[in-house]
């Protein structure tokens, strides 16, 4: 059987029918002991890779983000957490314009939120992040 290009991770791992220029492409091939529904048998992969040596890749090295990268990771997390309390302002808002007596102080929460806003000029940023604790209350 022709596996075509092929990447051997260890004796036991190997990636088949890999194109050269598309990073992770391919088919992962283990032992069944792993993936018992695997397509193709091990032993039969490692039988090509000996004969077929010319056909190995090199492992693709690893993926280091840059600078920037790594700083809209973060931005990406402060935006989450921001969403992910903005509900309990609408609530106290709601409950204002309802003349509801409010469920908790908002005060905290926005502090909060601010802190969040605050993270990209923290000194260590992007690597280095202290995040601020969500206040208890909703």
């Amino acid at each position: 059987m022709d596996y075509g290009y092929f990447i051997k991770w260890s004796d036991d791992e190997y990636d088949i029918n890999v194109e050269p220029d598309k990073r992770d492409s391919g088919y992962n091939v283990v032992s069944k002991e792993i993936d018992p529904y695997g397509k193709y048998e091990l032993d039969d992969v490692r039988t090509y890779a000996k004969e077929h040596p010319e056909m190995e890749l090199p492992q693709w090295p690893e993926i280091v983000p840059t600078e920037e990268e790594v700083a809209a990771q973060v931005r990406s997390e402060r935006d989450y957490r921001i969403q992910s309390v903005r509900w309990r302002i609408e609530r106290h808002k709601d409950e204002l314009e309802l003349g509801i007596s409010p469920t908790e102080d908002i005060a905290p929460v926005l502090m909060y939120i601010q802190a969040l806003r605050d993270v990209p000029q923290q000194e260590g940023f992007p690597h280095n992040i202290v995040w601020p604790i969500e206040p208890i209350g909703g």
